[in-house]
């Protein structure tokens, strides 16, 4: 089965997405155009609305409240849009590093061939993005998942070649050394990798989580002190947009935990002295393994989720506080 065929069907279909809002930046000959152009003046006027109805209602506190709710919506697609423009290079040369592997891979044993297949499968289930891409505010997601999907290829290739490497041992020095040090190279990618996709994604982070953060709590407000249905749908969508970054960071810290257990189980003891050597480097870097952060704040994962929702609670009970105080006080 041609993987790397699969994966060029299924990053067409990416290609397609980002061609229509003029943000092909895949593309060697990518110019901005009028759609880039109408995409930006949308994602501007989206903002400049918020801030006008915020204005000429400011002595309304419900409606600038309901308002308030939905603004992060706008907020996170000029972020997002900002992300694809200055980070569209990186995010390229991502992409065909990802296309190299499936192409040197293609050739390999078994192992390897099963965990290509396995990675595809996940691939085509991962296209089903494209349906909430057209909204265009996620089409950098579907970005991201696509990119996050395929560290499990990338651990997955590494452990098959240590255990290329494993059955070589007892054969020539210069075999085991060749083998591992390919081995090496493969850990040196899987961490690069990771950190260039923190380094496209990082600021993202830290706009999605503070905004859809600020959502949720003014939404969960606006549910207990008003009947605004729309309430509902906002409070629901920004939990899921939480939690949805949290579980691939997650999963990102699962992939790095299950390369280190694959390093420490590695027979290294059975290894010549100086590929022992060699495999101490790849084993000392495994021990700070990257993670996907939140702008260097805090790690993205399912514990900082938590603590986040943790916070909204808190800041929701200030809130309920105050206004009750405020009550009192016109009352009086």
């Amino acid at each position: 089965m041609n993987h790397s065929r699969n994966f060029e069907v299924g990053m067409q279909i990416v290609y397609r997405i980002f061609t229509i809002f003029g943000l092909n930046i895949f593309d060697p000959t990518y110019k901005v155009t009028w759609r880039t152009l109408c995409c930006i003046g949308l994602a501007l006027f989206g903002n400049l609305n918020v801030f006008y109805t915020l204005f000429s209602h400011r002595n309304n506190f419900m409606m600038t409240l309901r308002c308030l709710c939905a603004a992060p919506e706008a907020f996170q697609g000029v972020v997002k849009l900002f992300t694809i423009m200055k980070h569209g290079k990186m995010m390229a040369s991502t992409i065909d590093f990802v296309r190299s592997v499936y192409r040197k891979n293609e050739q390999g044993g078994s192992g390897r061939l099963k965990v290509l297949e396995d990675c595809s499968a996940k691939l085509a289930y991962g296209m089903l993005e494209t349906i909430f891409a057209f909204t265009g505010n996620n089409t950098c997601d579907l970005v991201l998942c696509i990119l996050i999907i395929h560290i499990s290829l990338l651990v997955g290739i590494f452990k098959e070649a240590l255990n290329e490497t494993k059955k070589l041992i007892g054969s020539e020095s210069h075999v085991i050394r060749r083998s591992l040090r390919n081995c090496i190279l493969m850990h040196q990618d899987l961490i690069n990798y990771i950190s260039a996709v923190n380094g496209i994604y990082s600021t993202t982070f830290f706009y999605q989580t503070a905004t859809a953060s600020l959502s949720l709590a003014l939404n969960c407000f606006c549910i207990v002190k008003t009947d605004w249905l729309g309430a509902y749908g906002f409070a629901v969508f920004s939990l899921m947009k939480i939690f949805t970054f949290c579980i691939l960071g997650t999963f990102v810290e699962i992939m790095n935990n299950e390369t280190l257990r694959t390093l420490t189980d590695f027979p290294w003891y059975l290894l010549p002295i100086d590929c022992q050597k060699m495999f101490y480097m790849s084993l000392m870097r495994s021990n700070k393994f990257s993670k996907l952060m939140i702008a260097k704040v805090a790690p993205l994962n399912v514990a900082t989720g938590a603590e986040i929702i943790k916070a909204i609670y808190s800041y929701l009970m200030m809130l309920l506080n105050v206004q009750e105080k405020g009550n009192i006080y016109l009352e009086k």
